[in-house]
């Protein structure tokens, strides 16, 4: 679960979001459940907000990446005691996001000995971030795409470890773009 702390005036609260993901780990779709301090104990679902905190620039820059324990801090200093476990908070996961599904894109003929995947960030990094880096079975390279208008984690999995099921490395590599350069992942997509 990804959480953020919403720190705009009159809008105080946190969001927690989830990607579903398809059995080759792109992402099919992603819940959401956000709790707003002047509510007091109310969640409430929208996938209309969370497209909101990736389009609309003015509130994604009152949005800040946190660590579960950092939103926990933050729902208690804004009244709302406790944050609640992570299967009480996926109770309140009610309007789901699906993103649109296609066959991986097949960039390069005969490449079956590796995967892309792309994560499409909302922003850019806040902190400086290394451009490229990897090791023996998972490199990634983040840049700008869309003539400019984006960025992009570009990660490349050699095919062991993406047949053994890489969905860790590829969550640690997101989670540490997100926490540490307040990087916001719009979607995983998979190019082969």
């Amino acid at each position: 679960m990804d959480f953020y702390i919403l720190g705009g005036t009159g809008s105080a609260g946190i969001l927690v979001e989830e990607f579903t993901r398809h059995d080759d780990s792109s992402a099919s779709g992603r819940h959401n459940a956000v709790w707003f301090a002047h509510s007091s104990s109310s969640w409430s679902s929208s996938a209309g907000f969370s497209r909101a905190v990736r389009t609309d620039p003015d509130l994604r820059a009152t949005v800040i990446p946190a660590t579960r324990a950092g939103a926990a801090h933050a729902f208690a200093r804004l009244g709302g005691g406790a944050l609640p476990p992570d299967p009480e908070i996926r109770t309140h996961f009610l309007d789901y996001e699906p993103f649109p599904s296609a066959a991986p894109l097949r960039l390069t003929p005969g490449s079956d000995q590796k995967r892309l995947y792309r994560v499409l960030f909302a922003n850019g990094p806040s902190s400086p971030f290394e451009p490229s880096g990897g090791d023996g079975h998972l490199h990634w390279q983040l840049h700008r795409v869309a003539n400019g208008a984006a960025w992009a984690l570009d990660v490349t999995v050699i095919t062991p470890l993406a047949d053994a099921g890489f969905a860790g490395s590829l969550d640690r590599l997101i989670a540490g773009a997100r926490l540490r350069h307040g990087l916001i992942p719009v979607t995983i997509d998979r190019f082969f």
